[in-house]
């Protein structure tokens, strides 16, 4: 609607804003991998849930799926241990290309961690939607 103005970089046109075209050419070679490693993450997860899928709706596949519901069930500890983090897949390229999809960083506004209790750890953080 009329009314947003002009934004930097942007252009204003009637009713709508557009933003200046960006060429598929023009990304980063590092951000091209970045994003192979998320798809194929992404492509896992799929492949996972369609033999989950798959274990449960054939009964002849259930002598893979019970003894897993079993384990998650009376076994795994995982969920209270805060998953099963394996140092090789932690350090390994396919990780730090993944972790670096998402930058994160920790900002400090305040000096509450130096005058805190260094035992007392918290964090607070914000996601926006």
């Amino acid at each position: 609607p009329p009314g947003l103005g002009i934004h930097s970089g942007n252009r204003y046109t009637g009713n709508f804003v557009f933003h200046q075209p960006q060429s598929v050419f023009n990304v980063p070679w590092d951000r091209r991998v970045q994003t192979s490693f998320m798809f194929g993450y992404l492509l896992f997860i799929l492949f996972c849930l369609l033999f989950w899928m798959c274990c449960i709706l054939n009964p002849l596949l259930w002598f893979i799926y019970i003894p897993y519901v079993l384990f998650v069930k009376f076994i795994d500890r995982a969920p209270a241990n805060g998953g099963r983090p394996c140092k090789t897949i932690i350090h390994s390229k396919f990780w730090t290309k993944f972790a670096s999809y998402f930058p994160a960083s920790v900002v400090f506004q305040d000096d509450w961690y130096a005058e805190s209790n260094k035992k007392d750890k918290y964090m607070f953080a914000l996601h926006p939607h």
